[in-house]
């Protein structure tokens, strides 16, 4: 080894990027900041217990924020702050610190096959993307961007692309109702294992327990969050975890607002981005209340027309079928307009 070769720092173990909301004023509750590479160390910098992959769990940051981190992979995670300037530029800091460094931008080298922009442009997507739905996407935008220039600030092409890129990264999505109402046997249910603590005892679940599902094709974090209650619970770690809930669903890209035929409702608590009404334990009785879809968890009835509602809802049909080309890529003016 020559001097020269002695002095190269040694390359960075895992690499940090802000994914959401973009740099600026921003109204975004919940910041993302993706971590790639040695994804075990990342995480071991922040919390003594990183998530498995698979799982989304909820975990102080070294001692900055609560947030809920998604283990999508063995090399990527994605971690859900606050979107505070102040608890992002702290938890950079922190990676930052323990030679986690920026993801660098990608040079033209690193895809040598591409012979235009949007091709390159499609390569990197394709090397990231989190969702079967993507590819054929992906794929196809050389042909179509070379079909002619669109209207980049047309907003319905800005709102078509937005709520494409669920594709590219997963959505979040929350399931919110009472106690002991079956939310918990809905996860296991979607996710087709066990991922969720199951019990006829109100406050089973206190923590968020998430997986990633696969949405008809759309990779989306799903999340069971200890059940809510209209007056605050009288034991404090319950109303403690029923605040937490309540913060991170209205930072999720759809709420599954979840009640069984003796329960009702809880949207009148706040109005996220988009939401579905779901009637829970259909065996045992419709709820009382108009429901979008009425499943079992027990014997699967409906699920299936629950993953179309969850997909469409996130993802459009009339968006996946437009011809059009996509802007797949984060631009300074995106909002989260569905």
């Amino acid at each position: 080894m020559n001097s020269a070769q002695a002095r190269r720092p040694a390359p960075a173990p895992a690499w940090w990027r802000l994914v959401s909301p973009p740099p600026g004023p921003s109204g975004a509750a919940i910041a993302i900041i993706e971590l790639t590479g040695d994804v075990d160390h990342a995480l071991g910098v922040l919390t003594a217990s990183p998530p498995l992959r698979g799982q989304v769990v909820l975990r102080s940051l070294a001692g900055i924020d609560s947030a809920v981190v998604a283990r999508v992979s063995a090399r990527t995670a994605l971690l859900m702050p606050h979107a505070g300037s102040l608890v992002v530029s702290k938890l950079v800091a922190a990676l930052t610190a323990a030679g986690i460094q920026p993801r660098p931008n990608r040079e033209p080298s690193d895809w040598p096959e591409a012979t235009t922009e949007i091709e390159r442009r499609s390569l990197e997507a394709l090397a990231t993307a989190s969702s079967p739905l993507a590819i054929d996407l992906l794929l196809d935008q050389p042909r179509r961007w070379s079909a002619g220039p669109i209207d980049r600030a047309d907003p319905k092409v800005r709102a078509r692309s937005i709520a494409l890129r669920h594709v590219l990264r997963p959505p979040t999505i929350v399931l919110v109702g009472a106690p002991n109402i079956g939310k918990s046997s809905l996860l296991n249910a979607l996710a087709r294992r066990s991922v969720a603590l199951v019990a006829d005892l109100p406050g089973t679940t206190r923590d968020h327990v998430g997986v990633a599902i696969n949405f008809a094709g759309l990779a989306a974090m799903c999340i069971d969050t200890p059940g809510v209650e209209p007056s605050s619970p009288a034991d404090p770690i319950q109303a403690e975890a029923q605040r937490l809930a309540l913060n991170l669903a209205r930072g999720a890209d759809l709420v599954l607002w979840c009640a069984d035929h003796a329960s009702s409702y809880l949207d009148s608590l706040f109005t996220p981005a988009m939401s579905i009404r779901v009637g829970l334990r259909s065996d045992l009785g419709e709820s009382s209340e108009p429901a979008d879809v009425s499943v079992s968890a027990h014997s699967g009835n409906r699920l299936p027309r629950l993953v179309e509602l969850v997909r469409e809802a996130l993802v459009p049909g009339r968006h996946l079928a437009d011809p059009g080309p996509w802007l797949f890529w984060d631009e300074p003016s995106d909002t989260h307009t569905p």
